[in-house]
């Protein structure tokens, strides 16, 4: 027989108001906390316990946290502990308690994937798609109108103060020569189609300022 073999018993500590634990919480979590608090204690040792205590904040589901906006949280304080042993020669172990509730640690629980989260990946693979596109295949035809001036009352709108403000339609197409028109009324044509064009890409299309700007520094130039 070994002299040297001593007896073991088993230390648990817990809080006999961990009632609410049990409420909304998942038995993995329960089971950690138990073994985390259960120690093996040596006959002779001198044991001193520190306790602590900890809060887990969990996620209570619903749409807020499905969607990525700041969830709702419930809020789970449990009791912790660590351990400080040393070998003395008692004839059975000498266990004190002291309290160690200087620091207490939060724990947030996060989800990893809401409906904002894969819309900002799809808006990152649909940017990176169209970067592709363009570098290869160039960009295309310039499109100003979106669905609200294409469709309902905006867009009776739309084409009303358009009708109202440029009188030459369509813009781009060039008088047919074999009609019996002269050349001075088919250059007027081509200035009036040209001055409309310009009002409509100013209006709709082209960011005009720093043209302006270049525009005026030309103008400054010349004058002197």
């Amino acid at each position: 027989m070994d002299q040297n073999a001593r007896s073991s018993s088993f230390l648990k500590v817990s809080d006999s108001e961990n009632g609410y634990l049990k409420k909304n919480i998942s038995s993995i979590f329960l089971q950690s906390i138990t073994q985390s608090n259960t120690y093996e204690v040596l006959t002779g040792d001198s044991v001193s316990l520190y306790l602590g205590r900890s809060i887990r904040k969990i996620i209570i589901p619903n749409w807020k946290a499905i969607m990525g906006f700041q969830p709702d949280y419930d809020i789970k304080p449990y009791l912790t502990s660590r351990k400080a042993a040393s070998r003395m020669q008692y004839s059975s172990p000498y266990i004190t308690i002291q309290p160690d509730f200087d620091i207490t640690t939060i724990e947030i629980e996060q989800r990893t994937h809401t409906v904002l989260n894969s819309l900002g990946l799809l808006g990152g693979a649909w940017s990176l798609a169209a970067v592709v596109y363009k570098l290869l295949f160039g960009d295309d035809t310039i499109q100003p109108f979106g669905l609200v001036q294409k469709y309902g009352y905006f867009y009776k709108k739309t084409q009303k103060k358009l009708t109202k403000v440029l009188s030459t339609f369509p813009l781009v197409q060039i008088p047919d020569s074999s009609n019996n028109i002269d050349d001075k009324n088919r250059a007027e044509q081509l200035d009036k189609k040209i001055d409309n064009l310009e009002l409509f890409l100013r209006d709709y299309v082209v960011e005009v300022q720093q043209l302006d700007k270049v525009y005026n520094n030309i103008e400054n130039v010349k004058d002197k």
